[in-house]
């Protein structure tokens, strides 16, 4: 279901379709070697930016957020992310370094909008800064706090989060008609939103999840 401006009725769930591509043909990205995933990667780039350029000449600004090959360096990064913390595993470093750039990144993260707008010609800066950053970090984030139960619940709660939390926002703001921005309106919808995840991940993803491994297990 589609609203007037043409995005889902859940706004979040346009990406399920880069998702559900990028999981379809990743059998196939794994078994590139680096240099080639490297010279994909460069082309994405390419067209993300061209697109953002002269979006104009196709008169399709969006085209930029739901067309594939200007996307999936997205996920190539997350690729080498993961390489990354395969070589991390053979060659750790200490526990406090690691917690320090952990620390360090949450906190760019948590600041990112108090920071200056750097462009240089149609780039945003700061944008491309935090894509570049974030596979980095990441394999630290995983090692630093992995093994704190909460981690566990709140990652899996963050899908859950992320896909409902507009649902929640258009359910208050134009059937209830609460006031976009009030303290009691951001009350209400962390509410709601922690109620429909909480039921997503226990009454949806764990009993799949369960069914799963015990298929899995009887083989």
């Amino acid at each position: 279901m589609f609203r007037y401006d043409g995005f889902p009725l859940n706004g979040p769930a346009w990406s399920l379709v880069l998702e559900f591509i990028f999981y379809l043909i990743t059998p196939l990205l794994i078994l590139l070697r680096k240099k080639y995933l490297v010279v994909l990667m460069m082309i994405s780039i390419l067209i993300y930016y061209l697109i953002l350029r002269y979006h104009h000449l196709i008169h399709d600004h969006y085209i930029q957020t739901f067309f594939v090959p200007a996307n999936i360096f997205f996920f190539i990064f997350g690729i080498f992310s993961y390489y990354f913390y395969g070589w991390l595993k053979k060659n750790p470093i200490s526990v406090k370094l690691s917690f320090k750039l952990s620390l360090l990144f949450i906190l760019f993260i948590f600041f990112w909008q108090y920071v200056p707008q750097l462009y240089f010609r149609h780039i945003l800066l700061n944008e491309w800064f935090t894509y570049v950053l974030t596979p980095f970090f990441l394999p630290f984030i995983f090692e630093s706090f992995n093994k704190f139960p909460l981690n566990n619940f709140l990652a899996g709660l963050s899908y859950p989060l992320y896909i409902c939390h507009m649902v929640s926002i258009d359910l208050l703001q134009n059937i209830f008609k609460y006031k976009i921005g009030s303290q009691f309106f951001v009350f209400c919808v962390l509410i709601i939103t922690f109620a429909v995840g909480l039921g997503l991940v226990y009454a949806v993803e764990k009993p799949i999840d369960n069914f799963r491994q015990k298929r899995v297990s009887q083989k």
